[in-house]
């Protein structure tokens, strides 16, 4: 798969809440706090949520937007207690699910998302979330997708590239962009020039 490495960056954020990095290839979760007319950055390194009411808000996108081909590239998410990544392209919406706002359960391919997460164990979230366990914890992950087979592959390159799950017969409606969720811990995930 990492013959077919691309250069991935980030887009820009709207959500005051995650922090993209000059150069593009690092993104964060920050989280303000409304005091009065003014917001607080509020440290929680431990990612810690006493007192905090869970948020899961969307993610964001990298470039380039994938229409064709085979494209792979590598996120370090060494220190993260939660995470998503993958690969997102807008559904139709005759076939999408509306949920709840804040629930995993969106995080589907039927609503356009090919991601696994990170909660103290991997998460596949098809139409029932897999759990994964991994034999070590991750802090380097491979994501490669071949467009015109369907797959979309996810791989611990902290195990020798590992394979970690594989999206199979996955239907794309048009372009579809790499996509990165911080979560509400506020370690880093980082866009790898080359291996982790």
């Amino acid at each position: 798969a990492r013959r077919y490495w691309v250069h991935v960056t980030l887009t820009p954020s709207n959500n005051q809440n995650i922090v993209v990095s000059e150069n593009k290839r690092q993104v964060m979760y920050v989280h303000y706090q409304k005091h009065g007319s003014f917001f607080l950055v509020k440290d929680n390194y431990g990612c810690q949520y006493e007192g905090i009411k869970q948020n899961y808000f969307d993610g964001i996108l990298g470039r380039p937007s994938i229409t064709s081909g085979k494209h792979y590239w590598e996120v370090d998410v060494s220190g993260k207690s939660a995470w998503i990544l993958g690969v997102y392209g807008p559904p139709s919406l005759q076939t999408t699910k509306f949920f709840a706002y804040g629930q995993f359960s969106k995080y589907q391919p039927i609503n356009g998302y090919w991601v696994i997460g990170w909660q103290n164990q991997y998460i596949s979230y098809e139409e029932n979330s897999i759990s994964l366990t991994p034999i070590v914890p991750p802090s380097c992950i491979g994501v490669f997708i071949d467009y015109e087979a369907g797959i979309v592959s996810f791989f611990s390159v902290t195990q020798h590239t590992c394979l970690i799950y594989k999206f199979s017969a996955c239907s794309f409606a048009e372009e579809v962009f790499p996509y990165f969720n911080p979560m509400q811990c506020p370690k880093p995930m980082t866009i790898c020039q080359m291996s982790c």
